[in-house]
C-alpha cells in the first residue's frame, strides 16, 4: 500500500491545478466525482477521469483515451501530478483525432476483452 500522504499529495495538488492553472480546450474539470463499483478518488474531466487508487497507480480512462501510471512509474507526488497533466493535455491538444481513433495503452484481462467483446 502506497503512503497515504502521498496520495493526499496527490489529490490536492490535482484540485489546485486543474481549478485555478491547467486550461483546456475540450476538457472541463468537474472536481471529484462518483462512480458506481469504484472506491479510489476519481476526478471527472469531461469523459476522461483521473482514478488515484490508494496503491499509488493512476487512471486516466475514458472512451477515447487510457493509459495507467504506475506507482513505481513516478519518484515524487509531485512527478505524478505533472504526467496527470501530461497526459491531460495531450488528450485536449488530439481531443478531435482521439476521437475517431481512441488509444487504449492498459493491458486488458482476458475477462474484459470478453466483455468488451460480448457485451
Amino acid at each position: 500500500m502506497s503512503n497515504p500522504g502521498v496520495i493526499q499529495y496527490i489529490a490536492t495538488k490535482l484540485e489546485e491545478q486543474a481549478s485555478s492553472a491547467w486550461s483546456f480546450r475540450h476538457l472541463k474539470f468537474q472536481g471529484l466525482i462518483s462512480i458506481p463499483q469504484k472506491i479510489a478518488r476519481t476526478y471527472g474531466f469531461n469523459d476522461i477521469h483521473v482514478i488515484i487508487h490508494e496503491n499509488g497507480s493512476i487512471d486516466i480512462d475514458g472512451v477515447i483515451y487510457k493509459n495507467t501510471i504506475s506507482k513505481s512509474g513516478y519518484a515524487s507526488a509531485q512527478e505524478a501530478v505533472i504526467q496527470i497533466y501530461e497526459h491531460l493535455i495531450y488528450i485536449d491538444q488530439n481531443y478531435l483525432r482521439l476521437c475517431e481513433d481512441p488509444e487504449n495503452y492498459v493491458e486488458q484481462g482476458f475477462m474484459n476483452r470478453l466483455r468488451r467483446i460480448f457485451g
